[in-house]
C-alpha cells in the first residue's frame, strides 16, 4: 500500500455514479477547497475501487491529478469485496471488478462493497488545493485514529 498524487487519465471506473451525489461531490470540493480523502485504487490496473463520485467530481472540475493509496488488490488479504444488498447480483469477485473496469462497462451505482482494514490503523489526510487552478497547494496529515479490534 502506498500513497501517490496520479494522473486522472490512468484511472477506470468499474462502476456507475449517482448525479444527486456527484453534484454534493462537486459543491463540497469547489466551497471547502479540500479534498478530504484520497481514492482507494488497484496500483496494477488503475481501477478504481473507492472513491468513484469524488473521481468524476475531480474530472468535472477540470483536475489533471488527484490523491489515491495504491494497493496490490489481487494479492491483499486485507481487503474484501461483496456486493450491496438489492443491487441486482448476488456475488462479485475481485477479478469481476477488475474485468468490468478493463471492459469499459459499468456495474450500477452501489454494486460492489469493499471492506478494508490497513492493519486497524485509518490514516486520516486532508489534501489542500486551490479550486481556481485546479492544482494541490499542501499535503497535510491530520491525524491517526486506531480502530477497534
Amino acid at each position: 500500500m502506498r500513497f501517490e498524487i496520479v494522473d486522472i487519465g490512468w484511472l477506470k471506473p468499474h462502476e456507475e455514479i449517482k448525479p444527486g451525489r456527484l453534484e454534493e461531490m462537486i459543491f463540497k470540493i469547489k466551497n471547502r477547497r479540500i479534498f478530504h480523502k484520497p481514492i482507494l485504487v488497484d496500483l496494477d490496473t488503475g481501477t478504481i475501487l473507492d472513491g468513484h463520485h469524488r473521481y468524476n467530481a475531480s474530472l468535472t472540475l477540470g483536475f489533471s491529478k488527484i490523491p489515491a493509496i495504491l494497493i496490490d488488490y489481487l494479492n491483499d488479504v486485507t481487503i474484501s469485496v461483496g456486493v450491496w444488498p438489492n443491487c441486482g447480483i448476488e456475488t462479485i469477485t475481485k477479478q469481476e471488478v477488475l474485468n468490468m473496469a478493463q471492459s469499459g462497462n459499468l456495474y450500477p451505482p452501489k454494486t460492489s462493497k469493499h471492506e478494508f482494514c490497513f492493519m486497524n490503523a485509518l490514516l486520516c489526510f486532508k489534501y489542500f488545493f486551490h479550486a481556481q487552478h485546479s492544482h494541490f497547494l499542501h499535503l497535510i496529515p491530520n491525524k491517526v485514529v486506531f480502530a477497534g479490534s
